[in-house]
């Protein structure tokens, strides 16, 4: 179970125990309790509704009623208002999965993204040590004022 510090943002996606928040909703976390739920504050009014648990919640907003009223003409809208249980409606998993695959520059950023982050926290490689050469020892000698030799016994022979 998933859960959120108080003052982060949850969004409503079911009702397992008859809590009285509107599914596909966003609210703010108020307070937490230590057995599996929690309260929220409606952002727009400020009400704190009763306990509801975390198998409920998700940070990130449910592709249900909430947009889908959104994008459809008011007649219809209207129409399936009149049924009961519409809130409820959730876009399925694998549904999401497909859309997301038909997002490319959404799922090539993620793809880049996460490349990134598994480079950032992959234990960095120790580098090989280049050989020593008789003019790398050269180098040394002119830039630090020393005289040149021939027997440097830093030199791999």
């Amino acid at each position: 179970m998933r859960t959120w510090p108080i003052g982060s943002r949850i969004f409503v996606t079911g009702n397992v125990n008859n809590h009285n928040y509107t599914v596909g909703k966003a609210y703010i976390v108020a307070e937490i309790d230590d057995d599996g739920t929690l309260r929220a504050r409606d952002p727009e009014s400020g009400v704190v509704g009763n306990w509801l648990r975390w198998q409920d919640v998700d940070s990130v907003a449910p592709v249900g009623w909430q947009w889908v009223r959104t994008v459809l003409p008011p007649d219809v809208v209207l129409f399936l208002e009149a049924f009961e249980g519409i809130e409820q409606i959730t876009l399925r998993e694998p549904m999401k999965a497909r859309l997301m695959q038909r997002l490319p520059s959404l799922f090539d950023a993620i793809l880049d993204e996460s490349q990134k982050m598994r480079a950032e926290e992959a234990p960095p490689q120790a580098q090989p040590v280049p050989e020593k050469t008789k003019g790398d020892a050269v180098l040394r000698r002119f830039f630090a004022g020393a005289a040149e030799t021939d027997n440097d016994d830093d030199l791999a022979s």
